[in-house]
């Protein structure tokens, strides 16, 4: 069976069991007797009854002071914890391609049920092409059952562009024209690249700017980390910029700036060094998503391994397993490269913990899609990095609610729980503020109002595993 029968056989499947559809959202559901996590305080509400009713918010209060209205879906919170849903705002839905072929769709459907399945009820996609904006307003209106979409442009580089995807930018001339473009098609957000030359870069920034749409992204190898947050980079992804310092220009172009000598630049990077950009950073208003789950993906064999055995893995559309089976990363990242990455973390972590402490915007990213991660599985182990870091839970889990809320200029209806907020929601039975391991223990899901209980989400899961042709003998899956 060719790939485009398969995916259109993958479509109907999902047609049938229901994964194509939101249109319970407009039930109304009541959490009753339940502990109430609302992120805007490091704190519980015990003992509340929480009212949804047409995607919102509409009641929060103790127990016996909620009147709980007739007809309404009763989900028993005794002992259980609601918070908001989780955020993956460096996530890669649907492959890094413009296309909206058969395969592709289906793969971006499978997707977005792993990350509602998970708890994650908001993304970020980081390389955008038309297929995300179809499937950011079939989600939005109902007609797919996914997280929250935004997405950022396909990636903007130089001429000598490190992916083969990207879009060329050569000329500062160029910039208002491509702004233009992106802002008439709906993209959130603009994401730069390694190789975008630094003149090319400074009009991107100002044409974005006079046009109201935020820079995202890599900091160029021309421009350098003090110029990019001098010049307003909204985020800085993977903490990639900061890890210029004392690296020679022939170093940084060498295998897409994936060598030894740049990741090793943390080890090498003073105390005073890291104040001074963390002063920068916060003067500047850049946000970062460290996604240290995929640094740690690169260089731990044992990880990707338990990766690889994990039951989760067959949820997996087989496309991204074939993928994930290449390990084409491990063909691009040297050996010494991965030791440097290693080595990295303590002044990772560092940074991150002074970047927190300054009160700088963090945000969960995992940079899904790429090798060794499966989408939704792993903004939770992102979370337990920065509680490595030095942060408490509670700071941690502002990274993953409340803080890409406020990033994407929709505080004043996500990130918490609150009277008419997005009903965007997790329900766990332990207390993530004591643990955030405890986000592993899901009791359901709400995404625009409407209720997935933990066993519904797994028979979707399982009914979608069932749904995919065998992998083919030379395609483990994994």
């Amino acid at each position: 069976m060719s790939n485009a029968a398969i995916a259109r056989a993958l479509l109907g499947a999902l047609l049938m069991l229901g994964f194509i559809s939101a249109s319970r959202a407009a039930e109304v559901v009541a959490f009753v007797g339940v502990n109430v996590v609302p992120m805007d305080a490091d704190r519980v509400l015990a003992d509340q009854t929480v009212v949804v009713r047409d995607g919102r918010i509409a009641a929060l209060g103790d127990r016996g002071a909620v009147v709980v209205p007739r007809g309404a879906t009763r989900v028993d919170g005794r002992g259980r914890y609601l918070l908001p849903g989780l955020a993956d705002l460096h996530a890669h839905v649907g492959g890094y391609d413009a296309s909206a072929s058969p395969e592709a769709s289906a793969i971006l459907r499978s997707e977005l049920l792993l990350y509602v399945a998970t708890g994650v009820t908001l993304i970020r996609n980081m390389a955008g092409g038309p297929k995300h904006l179809e499937y950011r307003r079939r989600v939005a209106s109902g007609e797919v059952l996914g997280p929250r979409i935004f997405t950022a442009t396909n990636v903007v580089d130089g001429p000598n562009a490190v992916w083969s995807f990207a879009i060329r930018m050569a000329e500062p001339a160029e910039a208002e024209a491509l702004v233009e473009g992106f802002v008439r098609d709906g993209y959130d957000q603009i994401k730069v690249y390694n190789e975008l030359p630094r003149a090319a870069y400074a009009a991107l920034l100002d044409a974005a700017a006079r046009s109201g749409i935020r820079v995202v992204g890599h900091v160029p190898f021309s421009v350098g980390i003090d110029s990019a947050l001098a010049a307003g980079q909204y985020s800085i992804e993977h903490q990639r910029g900061y890890d210029f310092d004392g690296v020679r220009p022939q170093a940084l172009v060498r295998d897409g700036g994936r060598n030894a000598e740049r990741f090793g630049s943390w080890t090498r990077m003073s105390d005073e060094r890291m104040r001074d950009l963390v002063r920068k950073t916060v003067a500047g208003g850049t946000w970062n998503t460290p996604t240290f789950v995929i640094d740690e993906m690169l260089y731990d064999a044992e990880r990707r391994q338990a990766l690889a055995s994990h039951p989760s893995a067959r949820y997996v559309h087989p496309a991204v397993r074939a993928a994930i089976a290449k390990n084409q990363l491990d063909a691009i990242f040297s050996a010494e490269s991965k030791a440097a990455l290693r080595e990295s973390m303590p002044a990772k972590y560092r940074m991150v913990k002074m970047l927190d402490d300054a009160d700088a915007g963090l945000l969960t990213g995992t940079d899904t899609m790429v090798p060794y991660l499966i989408p939704g599985f792993t903004p939770i182990d992102e979370l337990e990095h920065f509680v490595r870091a030095g942060m408490t839970p509670y700071r941690a889990l502002r990274a993953a609610t409340i803080n890409p809320a406020q990033f994407l200029g929709i505080g004043s209806e996500a990130g918490t729980v609150a009277v008419g907020k997005r009903a965007d929601l997790l329900l766990v039975d332990a207390n993530p503020l004591e643990d955030v391991a405890n986000l592993w223990k899901r009791s359901g899901v709400m995404v625009a109002g409407r209720w997935l209980p933990e066993a519904e989400l797994r028979r979707l899961l399982e009914e979608l595993a069932a749904t995919y042709p065998a992998a083919a003998p030379d395609t483990p899956a994994r």
